[in-house]
């Protein structure tokens, strides 16, 4: 392989790397765009739920669980361990 062919190639692989690189880069900011999304919408549903609460009634039980599972599905997707109510396994 002359200078100029490893060059040429050099060149290339850099070329990838720039677009594999912006590529990331847009992916990364619109999987953050979609989490705060996602945040603003549970935080949302909470503040309601909360309310609903204080009636004490089944549906707002529901409600509950329901947004439970919504918010241990959004911490799981940020790498933050067990859900709540799991038990952590002790150490031998």
């Amino acid at each position: 392989m002359d200078k100029v062919d490893l060059r040429q190639q050099i060149q290339s692989a850099l070329s990838k790397l720039h677009t594999l690189r912006d590529d990331i880069r847009v992916r990364l900011h619109l999987a953050g765009m979609d989490l705060n999304d996602k945040w603003d919408e549970l935080e949302l549903r909470f503040e309601k739920a909360e309310r609903a609460a204080e009636h004490g009634s089944a549906a707002a039980f529901a409600a509950l669980h329901e947004l439970l599972g919504k918010f241990e599905e959004l911490r799981a997707k940020l790498g933050h361990g067990e859900p709540l109510g799991g038990a952590k396994k002790a150490a031998s």
